[in-house]
């Protein structure tokens, strides 16, 4: 009998995880569908440097800010902010491993997006990046860096566990106005599940700001 049971649970680990995996995709799918419908007055904007330079005149204003990015790639987000807001005052911080992928996400195999740690050239003193995996990093940072500015933490890590564990430990300085930019939020297994998730064990709750109209999602809310 100890064969047989152990032959059917080598036989149901190899059987069911791909079925269940399919069946929360498909359920977290209806749940992205849900929120666009339900939040369809949105201002819908053509890209992403459309959302920003809205971010920052409709929101932020006049004013200076702290952007932390995660998931930093060659930096043309980054480039992009410091373009927008130029207030001497603002300081922004890019976080990366620059290896790539640490796991699978999606149909991208682990070191998508990998620069072989090669930091992309800024040429701004306001910057400063932070290499290595979010996990190892962000602790050591966070134990001495203090908001001076309105917060904005624009997302890209694309994976569930590294949206996650950012959000959690960000949950101490995002006050209310602080504002959270997804760049896959309808990556319905990732970033648009580890937001809710954070919300719901955190009890966060946000107000979605704007959205594009592409097939990645990206959509801006603030911390109430």
């Amino acid at each position: 009998m100890a064969l047989k049971r152990g032959w059917r649970h080598r036989v149901g680990n190899v059987v069911w995880p791909r079925p269940l995996h399919t069946i929360d995709q498909l359920n977290h799918n209806a749940r992205v569908s849900a929120w666009i419908r339900e939040h369809a007055d949105l201002p819908v904007l053509e890209n992403r440097s459309a959302l920003y330079r809205y971010i920052q005149t409709s929101i932020v204003g006049n004013a200076a800010i702290d952007l932390l990015e995660f998931g930093v790639y060659k930096g043309d987000s980054l480039k992009e902010w410091c373009e927008l807001n130029q207030y001497p005052e603002s300081r922004f911080f890019g976080f990366d491993s620059f290896q790539g992928l640490p796991e699978v996400w999606s149909r991208c195999p682990p070191g998508t997006f990998s620069t072989d740690g090669v930091l992309p050239d800024f040429d701004d003193p306001r910057l400063r990046l932070v290499a290595g995996l979010f996990q190892e990093t962000l602790t050591p940072f966070l134990s001495a860096f203090k908001p001076q500015n309105r917060l904005v933490i624009n997302n890209d890590s694309d994976l569930y566990s590294s949206t996650l564990y950012c959000l959690s430990s960000l949950d101490q300085i995002l006050v209310a106005g602080s504002i959270v930019i997804f760049d896959e939020y309808y990556s319905a297994l990732h970033e648009f599940r580890a937001f809710n998730d954070f919300c719901n064990a955190f009890r966060r709750e946000a107000i979605p700001l704007a959205r594009v109209n592409d097939e990645h999602g990206r959509v801006a809310f603030m911390m109430s």
